[in-house]
């Protein structure tokens, strides 16, 4: 079995949290090894500590400049030397998603297989500036074009890893068989998710983790899993034998200015005491003007599901940094990850007709996500996850109502967070792919499959910028058939 070569691109939180620790049992057990990891300069000992650390001390690292749009082509060589040196493999792509293209060029050019980070691009000024939104799609087309003209016919696998969960695999059965027995499409869906990131008005301006001031937000930084969940939805409803032909999508935003609208100086001089003064010194009107350019804080989409003309089924989605959080320090801890007091509540909510109603709920109450234990799967727990469905049994058959728990689902270490074993077996197919254990027929996440959850996330931002400039804010997209 031959031991795979990575190169990291992007050693920052998810990173260390996710891919170093994967990628490191995996070489333990003698399935790959990492050559590399790259990121930018000036973040030189951070990155060596982090692969040292996962026990890659022999790992080389590659600082490059800050850049997105084009590779510099000093940065360029500087990787192909790499790659012509140790003989790579694939390639993770963890970086910002700035320069997710341009790196994704680079690897399938030299015939690399990838994994990708979600989103799958993001563009600067995207809330902002209609070309810019526009540009989220027309990235995509040019890793797709440049997947079908790379040489060795490399894949590329998006870490979407909520397509790995198996309750998510059940929720998606149910429907389909439901879709099959009535001859009923999938009907209506609700996602929601909600991240606990409270980020006070200084932060907003100069951390880079899920950054704002880049112009894009919330919708490029999670976001994609929810699009991708509302995809999936529907196509399960295919089994029906019934399709949409188009979406038709509306946006709404909160930006960091309304967040001071929400809590302004004075309510935090009030919270946090005095010394909010000497952390932020900036005025509401100063940080007003400069929150212009920043991107979004939570998002609201509907989206139409259309078939010959006529809307066939609806969908809603929430998508909110600015949530119930456990945080109540006034400096940022150094995990901005998963320690800065993060909370998430998640539920979906999916409709095929009079027929069947899934409810999946997940809610955290704890920020310390360090250890769990079996309390952690009920409401509040690190590990709750519940489904819960709904049939009209006299079409259906089955039981009327029927709850299942997590632990009702597989097994796994209830000592640890779920979600993060559910990640694993994304590293675990893609070098399962390479081994040649997995065909890419059966590979979970292609890039092609991302299409509609990019033109969802393209098609939100389009539609608040025409909203900002007083058009018609609701925005079309065609769906392949």
């Amino acid at each position: 079995m031959k031991r795979h070569a990575f190169l990291l691109a992007g050693v920052g939180p998810h990173a260390t949290r996710f891919y170093l620790p994967a990628l490191a049992r995996m070489a333990r057990a003698g399935r790959c090894s990492l050559a590399a990891g790259v990121e930018l300069e000036g973040k030189g000992p951070g990155t060596r500590a982090a692969l040292a650390g996962a026990g890659f001390p022999e790992a080389e690292t590659v600082l490059v400049p800050r850049f997105e749009g084009e590779m510099p082509p000093a940065a360029r060589s500087l990787l192909d030397r790499l790659a012509e040196r140790v003989g790579l493999d694939a390639v993770i792509v963890a970086t910002e998603p700035l320069c997710h293209l341009p790196y994704v060029e680079w690897a399938l050019g030299r015939g690399l297989h990838v994994l990708l980070d979600k989103p799958v691009t993001a563009r600067r000024d995207a809330v902002s500036s209609l070309e810019q939104a526009l540009g989220i799609e027309t990235d995509f087309r040019r890793m797709i074009a440049a997947r079908e003209k790379a040489p060795h016919d490399p894949f590329v696998s998006v870490c979407a890893h909520r397509r790995y969960h198996p309750g998510f695999d059940l929720v998606l059965e149910a429907v389909r068989e439901a879709c099959a027995r009535t001859g009923c499409p999938v009907t209506a869906i609700h996602a929601h998710h909600a991240d606990g990131q409270w980020r006070l008005p200084l932060e907003i301006l100069t951390q880079d983790h899920h950054s704002y001031h880049a112009g894009h937000g919330k919708a490029s930084h999670s976001g994609h899993h929810f699009f991708d969940s509302v995809h999936r939805y529907m196509a399960a409803g295919r089994a029906s034998g019934k399709a949409p032909d188009s979406m038709r999508i509306h946006a709404a935003a909160v930006r960091p200015a309304g967040l001071l609208r929400q809590l302004g100086g004075d309510d935090l001089a009030r919270l946090f005491g005095p010394a909010y003064r000497e952390a932020c010194p900036l005025p509401d009107s100063e940080l007003q003007r400069r929150f212009q350019a920043c991107g979004e804080v939570d998002l609201s989409a509907t989206i139409e599901f259309r078939m010959q003309g006529e809307t066939a089924a609806l969908a809603s989605l929430d998508l909110l940094h600015n949530s119930f959080s456990r945080r109540s320090w006034l400096e940022p801890a150094a995990d901005l990850y998963k320690g800065n007091g993060r909370v998430k509540h998640e539920h979906h909510r999916i409709h095929v007709g009079p027929f069947l109603a899934c409810h999946v709920d997940s809610y955290q109450a704890k920020s310390d996500h360090t250890t769990s234990d079996g309390s952690d799967l009920e409401p509040g727990g690190n590990n709750h996850f519940d489904i819960t469905l709904f049939r009209n049994v006299d079409f259906l058959g089955g039981r009327e109502v029927e709850r299942i728990r997590l632990s009702d689902i597989g097994s796994f270490d209830a000592g640890s967070l779920f979600i993060e074993q559910v990640k694993e077996g994304v590293v675990g197919e893609f070098i399962d792919f390479l081994d040649g254990r997995v065909p890419r027929e059966k590979m979970r996440s292609p890039l092609a499959d991302h299409a509609i959850p990019t033109a969802m996330l393209g098609a939100c931002y389009e539609s608040l910028t025409l909203a900002a400039a007083g058009g018609n804010p609701v925005v079309s997209r065609e769906l392949p058939g």
